[in-house]
């Protein structure tokens, strides 16, 4: 019986990415790459700018978050208004308004208050796990 719902699940992603061939031009990219997030499990708000970067669900990403050369890994919620620079994020929570910049470590079973600025410097380390209050500025 799983087999056959497995079966059925790939039948109806191939009709999916069939349409999607037939429509072509007329779907803007931003869509088409919503729609696939949207099956790996992800929820991407509105106004989001995700340029070279890695988004593994499920993971739930705000409203105006910009995601540059970053893996966010699954499990995490990235609040509105996020900026992510260079970074590796997993089971972590950052709540609104955070500056994360290319840190070395990756950040790992973190909670992150409302308008911290996390910034990296040339050491490297195993993962790290933070719990920051709101307003607060971390140099790792």
């Amino acid at each position: 019986m799983k087999k056959i719902i497995c079966r059925i699940n790939t039948i109806i992603l191939e009709f999916e990415v069939m349409i999607l061939h037939l429509i072509g031009d007329n779907v803007p990219s931003h869509c088409i790459r919503r729609f696939f997030y949207r099956l790996g499990g992800m929820k991407i708000g509105k106004g989001c700018k995700i340029e070279n970067s890695l988004l593994r669900g499920p993971t739930i990403v705000g409203n105006h978050v910009v995601i540059k050369d970053s893996f966010i890994g699954p499990y995490s919620s990235i609040g509105d208004g996020c900026e992510i620079v260079g970074a590796k994020i997993e089971n972590s929570i950052l709540v609104k308004n955070v500056r994360v910049n290319c840190p070395k470590q990756p950040i790992d079973s973190s909670l992150i208050g409302d308008g911290t600025a996390i910034e990296g410097n040339n050491r490297f380390s195993n993962s790290i796990e933070l719990f920051v209050g709101n307003q607060c500025t971390v140099k790792l």
